[in-house]
């Protein structure tokens, strides 16, 4: 990955508010990107020790290749 490469996050899995494992009731998370209802794409705008600094429409956000290695990170548009 390099700076301007678009990248898109994962979705988080659905919560579940219950300790009854019937139960439906979906939770949103509150992780940065839910919180702030970011669409999850980002463009890198900076290396940085470990990863890249990455800007969402929610702000900046630390990826390291261990978010491409888990499947969490993938690049949608490399730069040439």
């Amino acid at each position: 990955m390099k700076i301007g490469d678009m990248i898109s996050m994962t979705p988080c899995p659905e919560w579940v508010d219950s300790d009854d494992p019937e139960d439906t009731v979906s939770v949103q998370c509150s992780c940065f990107f839910c919180h702030f209802g970011s669409s999850r794409i980002g463009v890198i705008v900076e290396e940085i020790k470990g990863g890249w600094s990455v800007m969402f429409d929610c702000g900046e956000w630390p990826v390291g290749p261990y978010d491409l290695e888990a499947g969490d990170a993938k690049v949608i548009n490399a730069t040439r």
